[in-house]
């Protein structure tokens, strides 16, 4: 890339250089403006993303303070809504999750048992941040962060630039340093969940550790089938299309034998091919099944691995798990219905054809954490007796509440299961338990498929 780029530079007349980096800087800072300008931006993410009107000031004023002064805001943010036994509980349920993954992983036929205990190693190594870093629970260390930002309340303008300037301070100091791994590269107060390739790391911040993800006092289905499925996908992103490519230490390395990274490539490629024939209905577009696989490959392994572990806790302590007041679902039931339900919403049409042409996400209705069940889970007795379809409901669904999508792969029957969401959702979560049978759906009633070597749901 930095050849490519040196190269480029070499060949772009000086202007133009100049023109691109005050455009980028004008476009970075636009937000700081007054209303003029607020306006100007406004037309051009309408043309963009369809948007039809701006965040109000103040959204923009505590994106500002959180994206800048993050570890300031997190302070506040987890002494109100956070504390240390959220935090011990996630890191008990992420080590639950990593257990789960090796187990999966010792199951897999198809990886060589080099790669298998390389792999084991890598999950091993994983550094975890969770919540908070402890340090800014302290004053004092806070204070020092920030002691050389000025702020004046009548400057707003200048005032974010002398954060960016404090910003860039700090980051040339780590020039010529040793990697510090330890770093937390995100603010506390974020809804968000990532993993790290150059340091092996997953990091939870405590914004995303709320509800619906995740409360300390929620029924374990709800928690499993939140950020369980969260801690589990970001753990997959270690050894995704990019995350395989890096060892324990986060450094680029080739430790897959040839024979494993074969086999990968035709699974990835089922993925691929899956993924590429979903069309988005509201703006006829298919999803870029090589741009977003990394994502499928991590949805496909969080949804199992957090199922898989809220199994082992059920088998444990099923005894000890709530239900939810005026809902009839036992705790599978509720774990799937969690799953599906910190994944809807609404995307307009012009960003949804942005997000299909640059996004490495598919669209949240279509994959937001597939549940791939395989049949051995399925025909567990145990499961299909202590569930029961809601009152009313037949086990011969309407055809359009559900269509199917069948991928072919080696060896493999695959058939997948759309159900509509919300209503027939519900539908869905009692089925996918129930039997060890795919759904098939034709215009007057449902065929039972019981040769079906994987079968997947997902609701819509």
């Amino acid at each position: 890339y930095l050849e490519d780029l040196v190269s480029l530079l070499g060949k772009t007349e000086p202007k133009t250089i100049s023109n691109y980096l005050l455009w980028r800087f004008v476009r970075h800072r636009v937000n700081n403006l007054d209303d003029r300008f607020q306006e100007a931006k406004q037309k051009f993410y309408y043309i963009l993303f369809g948007r039809e009107e701006s965040p109000p000031r103040w959204k923009n004023c505590i994106a500002q303070v959180n994206g800048n002064m993050g570890m300031a805001v997190g302070a506040m943010f987890v002494r109100k809504y956070f504390d240390e036994y959220s935090k011990n509980d996630t890191l008990i349920m992420t080590r639950e999750i990593q257990q789960s993954f090796r187990e999966i992983l010792e199951e897999t036929t198809w990886i060589d048992k080099d790669t298998k205990r390389l792999a084991r190693d890598k999950v091993d190594a994983m550094a975890l941040r969770i919540g908070y870093p402890d340090s800014i629970l302290d004053k004092s260390e806070l204070d020092d962060r920030y002691k050389d930002v000025a702020i004046d309340p009548n400057l707003y303008f200048e005032n974010t630039l002398n954060i960016l300037r404090h910003l860039t301070r700090v980051e040339q100091s780590h020039l010529g340093t040793p990697v510090n791994k330890s770093i937390w590269n995100t603010a506390p107060a974020v809804v968000n969940a990532y993993y790290s390739r150059n340091k092996n790391q997953i990091m939870f911040p405590a914004g995303i550790l709320q509800p619906p993800f995740y409360h300390r006092y929620f029924p374990k289905s709800l928690n499993y089938g939140g950020i369980g499925v969260v801690i589990g996908h970001e753990i997959t992103h270690g050894f995704d299309d990019k995350g395989r490519l890096f060892d324990r230490n986060g450094n680029l390395h080739r430790w897959w034998r040839d024979e494993a990274v074969a086999q990968f490539h035709e699974k990835a490629q089922c993925i691929i091919d899956q993924y590429g024939k979903y069309v988005v209905d509201e703006v006829g577009i298919q999803i870029d099944g090589i741009n977003t696989q990394g994502e499928n490959i991590a949805d496909n392994g969080g949804i199992k691995q957090a199922f898989r572990s809220y199994q082992k806790w059920s088998n444990s302590f099923g005894d000890k798990d709530e239900t939810l007041p005026g809902l009839n679902y036992t705790g599978m039931q509720l774990f799937f219905l969690n799953f599906a339900q910190v994944w809807c919403g609404e995307t307009r049409p012009a960003a949804s054809r942005n997000k299909l042409k640059t996004a490495v996400h598919s669209p949240g209705k279509y994959s937001p954490y597939v549940f791939q069940g395989y049949r051995d889970a399925l025909e567990q007795r145990r499961i299909r007796q202590g569930l029961q379809l809601p009152a009313g409901v037949s086990d011969e669904p309407r055809q359009e509440m559900y269509r199917v999508v069948k991928c072919t792969a080696p060896n493999q029957h695959h058939v997948l299961v759309v159900a509509s969401c919300p209503t027939e959702y519900t539908r869905f979560a009692n089925f996918c338990q129930t039997a060890d049978f795919s759904l098939i759906s034709d215009r007057r009633h449902t065929t039972l498929l019981s040769k079906a070597e994987k079968i997947e749901f997902i609701y819509k």
